[in-house]
């Protein structure tokens, strides 16, 4: 609530207007930090709360967010729903197969499974954000709207100690879905400049005189 009032102050005193936030960036923020809060307390369960464990989660993170990047740079696409159907599926994946069912014995192995489990909804997820804010008109605002939600998802973690962290992931999904809808459906505010398919300029050569 402080940091919903603080941010209308702030917006009201710099003379930014509130059409330019972003519902479907904040959307995303909140969904993205509620994964992310996951991916780590599923990683501290399969192998304890040390310096090296957290070093390798943030590495697991950072690299897909740089894969994310790369990917649609180098292979851009028009529409985001393959993203969105591949975050859904390994969201499901990761549902259906608990944290514990990995503790194998052999520590390597059991790093590469939690890691591909616990990390590809977070590599989609990179992707559906990286497709967004590459079409995005506004991207000042749209970061900020992002990082208005992360604050909000990391408030709603604290759901998890009433829910648990596995049923994080049916919050997430359906955060997920809200957004897509968001830039697909209702757009509303700045979001209804949000690019239908990504816009590709041919130059044509003038001809020559004769």
């Amino acid at each position: 609530a402080f940091a919903g009032i603080a941010t209308l102050v702030s917006a009201r005193v710099s003379g930014t207007s509130f059409r330019r936030f972003s519902p479907h960036f904040f959307v995303l923020g909140v969904a993205f930090l509620l994964l992310e809060t996951r991916s780590l307390v599923s990683f501290s369960l399969l192998f304890g709360t040390t310096w090296l464990v957290n070093a390798l989660a943030f590495f697991g993170i950072l690299s897909s967010v740089l894969l994310a990047i790369f990917i649609n740079y180098r292979f851009p696409i028009r529409r985001a729903w393959p993203y969105y159907l591949g975050l859904f599926a390994s969201l499901a994946l990761a549902f259906l197969v608990p944290p514990e069912s990995l503790l194998f014995e052999q520590a390597t192995l059991r790093y590469v499974v939690a890691a591909a489990l616990a990390f590809a909804p977070v590599f989609f997820a990179n992707l559906v954000f990286t497709y967004s804010f590459r079409d995005t008109r506004t991207a000042d605002m749209a970061f900020a709207s992002n990082l208005l939600g992360a604050m909000v998802g990391g408030a709603l973690e604290y759901l998890a100690l009433i829910s648990g962290y596995q049923s994080l992931l049916l919050l997430v999904a359906v955060l997920y879905g809200l957004a897509y809808l968001l830039s697909s459906r209702w757009r509303l505010l700045a979001d209804k400049e949000l690019e239908d398919e990504r816009v590709v300029t041919e130059v044509v050569p003038e001809p020559s005189p004769a």
